[in-house]
C-alpha cells in the first residue's frame, strides 16, 4: 500500500499495488485496476519545524532532519490510526475493540462506497464513542448564542463591505498602467500624443479614485446613522455623479479618439488596447448601476449603454469627423490649450486641425494669433515666396513656431487661390 502522493500522479496515499520485482534500487508494482505496471524509488521525508523571526516576525521554516524510504508499506492489514488520511477501493473493517473517540468514524470513512466495506465484526452502541468536551461544547453553543441573530448581524456587515468595495476604483489604474505600458514598449510615431492623452484619462482615474475613497469614509458615518432610505439616497446620488464623469470624461473621449485613430496607419493593435481598456470602463459603468443594498437596486435613474458598434462599423468611418469636433470647440470660443484639453489631444493635434480648417477657410487666422504678429510673418513670406517653412522660422527676425509658419503660408495660398 502507498503512503503518499506521486507528484504526477502515478500513485496516490491508499493505492494498493502488487510487488512483483525489485531490480538495484528500484520496485517494480503492479495493479489489479489493469493499469500499467510502474517503478517505484526511494521518496525523501522531512523533518520539519517552523518559527518566527524575531526580528522580521516572518515565519521561517527549518529542516532539523530527513530519511529515506520506499513509500509503500505492506498492505494485509492497518491500524485505525495508521489508516488516517489513506481511502480504499475496498475494505474490510474489524471495530469490535475501538477505544478511542473518533475511531470508528475514522474507520468507516476510509472507504469510497458501501459496496467496497466489509465489517469482520458487528458494532456495538459501545464502539460508538464520541468526545464529551465536543458534546459540552456544542450544548455550551447553543446556550449561550442566537445563530440566526449572529448571521443577521454578518449578512448587514457583509453587505455594507459589499456596498463600500463597489466605490474602489484602484484597480482601473493598474489597467491604465498596461496601457501606457502596451504604447512605451510599441514606440511607434503616435506615441507622445498618445502618452498625452492616456495621461489626460489616468488624471481623470486618479481624481475618481480619491473621491471613491472619500465616499466609503462617508458610508462608514452613515452606516453608524443605520437610516437604510438615507443610505440608499446617497448611493443613488454618487452612483449618478461617478457614472456622469466617466461616461463624459474617459469614455466619449475615448470613443473620439478611436476615431481619430482609426484611419492612421499602424494603429490596429493599439486601438484593440484602447477598446479593451473601454471595455472595462463599460464594466465598471454596468457594475455602478447595479449597486444594491440590502437585496434592493440603489440606482432610480437612466442608464447610459455602449454604442452598438455594429452599425458604425457597416457605416463608413468619415474621415473629418474629428476635425469638425475640434472645429465646433473653436467657434463656442475655445482656446486651442482649452481643446485639447477637453478632447485629451496634445496641442500639436489640434494646431495640425486648425491648419486644415485655415486651408479651407473655415477659421480666419486672426482669431489664432494677433494680427500685428501675422502681418509681420505675412509681409516676410511674401518677400520670400520661395523659402520653406523651416527656412521662414529660421530667417525672420522674431521667434516664430513652424505651424505659425504653417499657418501663414496656408493663408497666403487661400488668398492666391481666390483670385
Amino acid at each position: 500500500m502507498f503512503i503518499r502522493n506521486h507528484p504526477e500522479g502515478l500513485y496516490f496515499n491508499g493505492r494498493i499495488g502488487k510487488l512483483v520485482d525489485k531490480v538495484d534500487e528500484f520496485l517494480k508494482v503492479e495493479f489489479n485496476d489493469g493499469s500499467n505496471s510502474i517503478i517505484v524509488e526511494r521518496e525523501e521525508w522531512k523533518n520539519t519545524t517552523f518559527k518566527v523571526d524575531e526580528k522580521t516576525k516572518e515565519i521561517l521554516q527549518e529542516d532539523i532532519g530527513s530519511f529515506l524510504q520506499y513509500p509503500v508499506r505492506l498492505a494485509w492489514a492497518v491500524t485505525v490510526h495508521k489508516s488516517q488520511g489513506l481511502t480504499f477501493d475496498k475494505l474490510q473493517l474489524d471495530l469490535e475493540n475501538s477505544f478511542a473517540a473518533g475511531q470508528l468514524y475514522v474507520a468507516l470513512s476510509r472507504c469510497r462506497s458501501l459496496e467496497g466495506l466489509k465489517l469482520l465484526s458487528k458494532i456495538r452502541p459501545d464502539n460508538i464513542i464520541v468526545d464529551k468536551r465536543i458534546l459540552d461544547y456544542h450544548h455550551s453553543i447553543n446556550e449561550e448564542y442566537n445563530f440566526e441573530e449572529d448571521l443577521k448581524v454578518a449578512k448587514e456587515k457583509y453587505q455594507k463591505h459589499l456596498l463600500k468595495a463597489s466605490f474602489n476604483f484602484h484597480k482601473y489604474l493598474d489597467y491604465i498602467k498596461s496601457w501606457q505600458s502596451f504604447v512605451v514598449e510599441k514606440q511607434d510615431d503616435y506615441a507622445m500624443e498618445i502618452l498625452t492623452f492616456i495621461k489626460g484619462i489616468k488624471t481623470v482615474f486618479q481624481n475618481t479614485v480619491k473621491t471613491g475613497e472619500k465616499f466609503q469614509w462617508q458610508l462608514e458615518s452613515l452606516f453608524e446613522e443605520n437610516s437604510k432610505a438615507i443610505i440608499k439616497d446617497r448611493v443613488d446620488k454618487a452612483i449618478r455623479y461617478f457614472s456622469d464623469e466617466i461616461n463624459a470624461k474617459v469614455l466619449l473621449p475615448i470613443e473620439s479618439h478611436i476615431e481619430e485613430y482609426r484611419v492612421k496607419k499602424g494603429t490596429r493593435k493599439y486601438l484593440n488596447q484602447t477598446r479593451t481598456f473601454g471595455d472595462e470602463c463599460w464594466h465598471l459603468m454596468e457594475k455602478i448601476y447595479n449597486i444594491s443594498f440590502q437585496g434592493e437596486k440603489v440606482f432610480t435613474g437612466i442608464k447610459k449603454y455602449k454604442p452598438d458598434n455594429s452599425s458604425a462599423i457597416k457605416k463608413k468611418y468619415e474621415k473629418g469627423d474629428t476635425y469638425k469636433q475640434t472645429l465646433e470647440l473653436f467657434e463656442q470660443g475655445k482656446t486651442i490649450e482649452e481643446i485639447a484639453c477637453l478632447r485629451f489631444l496634445s496641442k500639436g493635434t489640434i494646431e495640425s486641425h486648425m491648419l486644415k480648417h485655415l486651408k479651407n477657410g473655415a477659421v480666419d487666422i486672426n482669431k489664432l494669433m494677433p494680427n500685428a504678429r501675422y502681418q509681420k510673418i505675412r509681409k516676410f513670406a511674401l518677400k520670400n515666396p520661395n523659402k520653406s517653412v523651416s527656412e521662414l522660422v529660421h530667417d525672420i527676425d522674431i521667434s516664430i513656431d513652424y505651424i505659425e509658419a504653417r499657418w501663414v503660408k496656408a493663408t497666403l495660398q487661400l488668398e492666391k487661390e481666390s483670385d
